[in-house]
């Protein structure tokens, strides 16, 4: 306060040895700042977007390259909807685990947001008579936090190699010597190309066994003699065994091959309980909606069938 009592005028911000001043730069800052929260915004849907198509073209067509000429079952909407629909998937858990700056904010809207999806998908899919998806819905209830804690290591992950890339972006690949910015942009390469493989591995995990690869196309082959054959008396002699209500009768029009390696008993067929690693079985749906599923004891057994009363 001046001698007579009125306030002196503060002096404007000295400016910097550039010859701006502090606001300037200050602005500067908070711009580059944005700049680098943006482009880990942009990576992350984009990265996600990259493994959710590795995993559906892996999970959804290896199967096609496996056992080739089979019509095989993909639920929920088809080989090509469900590719879409992991991209779909990949892309937004990409967008929510990238997008909070705090790494274990979005880590965690990231695991939450991939649970809440798998619970969804896990009432679509299957019988969806009121009580089942009762039951469905309670469960989600007991499995949600457990699937969740289970995501936080895949998710944790790749958010750690979003924030990796940003810091990239942050230093700068330009910088240093000649083989500390190629060190640097191996390691970016490196990072999201380990990201993709692991995605493929994950999506590998969908493929039929030895065991399944061998039983598919014997279903088949019953599948392609009934669509031949106007009665029984005309199906060839090694199905003429096939003793099911509606078969072959109504064993026409488009199908798909569903295998099943586990719980068989809940197809109620007689078979015996020393060899349950050999036995597998194969559910054919008809585009008329009726169903039949042969169980096999072994891959060279004759097949043991009867009328799909129960969906797996």
């Amino acid at each position: 306060m001046n001698a007579d009592g009125s306030i002196p005028e503060t002096d404007p911000l000295p400016p910097d040895p550039a010859g701006g001043d502090r606001l300037s730069l200050i602005d500067k800052e908070i711009e580059q700042e944005k700049g680098w929260h943006a482009h880990r915004r942009r990576l992350g849907p984009v990265l996600g977007a990259a493994l959710g198509l590795v995993f559906g073209l892996v999970s959804q067509y290896g199967n096609a390259v496996l056992v080739p000429g089979i019509p095989l079952y993909h639920p929920l909407f088809g080989p090509a909807g469900n590719l879409l629909f992991c991209v779909a998937i990949g892309l937004l858990l990409g967008l929510l685990t990238a997008w909070p700056n705090n790494a274990f904010v979005g880590t965690i809207a990231g695991c939450f947001a991939g649970a809440l999806l798998f619970e969804v998908a896990i009432i679509l899919t299957g019988e969806n008579t009121p009580n089942v998806v009762a039951g469905k819905t309670a469960s989600i209830l007991l499995t949600f936090l457990p699937l969740a804690a289970i995501l936080a290591l895949p998710i944790g992950i790749f958010r750690w190699v979003v924030n990796k890339e940003e810091e990239v972006v942050r230093e700068g690949a330009s910088t240093g010597s000649l083989i500390h910015r190629w060190r640097i942009s191996v390691m970016r390469l490196l990072r999201p190309v380990l990201l993709i493989v692991t995605a493929a591995a994950w999506g590998a995990l969908f493929l039929y066994p030895t065991l399944g690869r061998l039983v598919l196309p014997r279903m088949n082959a019953i599948i392609q003699a009934g669509l031949n054959a106007v009665d029984r008396p005309a199906l060839p002699a090694e199905f003429q065994t096939i003793d099911v209500p509606g078969y072959p009768q109504q064993a026409k029009g488009g199908y798909t091959l569903d295998w099943q390696g586990e719980s068989l008993g809940r197809f109620a067929i007689p078979r015996p309980i020393e060899n349950e690693e050999e036995q597998s079985a194969v559910i054919a749906r008809f585009d008329s909606g009726w169903s039949l599923v042969c169980l096999f004891i072994t891959a060279d057994a004759e097949p043991r069938c009867a009328p799909l009363y129960v969906e797996p």
